[in-house]
């Protein structure tokens, strides 16, 4: 299995995306035109249509051989007489296949960026979290060595206060950090077609 990069999502979740999934859609279609396009360089038998004849209808295929022979000759002629039709369409085919196949590439390409680049910002908010549970242990030391102090009338109040404020407004940076990190989880949730997360033990963002 591919992996989109060293946190352990996998290349195949980006198939549940529903643009990837559009553009695959249009390239299958694309080559269905091109097949039918090349069926009809070929002449056909056919026994039916404008002269009613029937396959199975043996005993009618004597009544009118001079039909029968028109028809024939229809059919194996009509490629030559469409000659230039044919190519047109087969040239038609031959570009919008080209042109789904670069709309796929394209659309794989801005996909992969796009979680990419989600992925390396939940990295990084998981750095800057993790720098600040350490800081707001430091500023928790402080608080108490603060009021430690001030009981022992080392310090004053207005220094305890200042502590107090330090380490809240820590505790303050390390939420909004959170709820920057559950929605950048959550984008790359949605930039994955809503498919899920890789198995716990990878580097991404839990």
């Amino acid at each position: 299995m591919e992996y989109l990069s060293d946190t352990g999502v996998p290349d195949m979740l980006l198939t549940r995306r529903p643009d990837i999934k559009e553009a695959e859609m249009m390239l299958a279609a694309a080559d269905c035109d091109i097949k039918a396009a090349r069926k009809a360089f070929y002449p056909g038998l056919r026994l039916g249509g404008a002269g009613g004849f029937n396959a199975f209808d043996i005993g009618r295929l004597f009544l009118a051989p001079a039909s029968l022979a028109y028809e024939i000759a229809a059919g194996l002629t009509a490629p030559v007489f469409n000659a230039g039709k044919i190519r047109n369409e087969y040239s038609d085919a031959l570009v919008r296949r080209d042109m789904a196949v670069n709309n796929y590439k394209e659309t794989v390409v801005k996909a992969y960026s796009e979680v990419c680049g989600l992925i390396e910002s939940s990295e990084n908010i998981r750095e800057r979290i993790d720098v600040k549970k350490e800081e707001m242990k430091i500023g928790k030391k402080a608080t108490a060595s603060a009021n430690e102090l001030f009981r022992m009338q080392f310090i004053g109040y207005l220094e305890v206060l200042a502590a107090d404020r330090d380490y809240f407004e820590c505790c303050e940076s390390y939420i909004d950090l959170e709820i920057e990190r559950m929605k950048l989880q959550a984008d790359l949730y949605r930039a994955l077609g809503g498919g899920g997360f890789p198995a716990e033990g990878t580097a991404t963002a839990q």
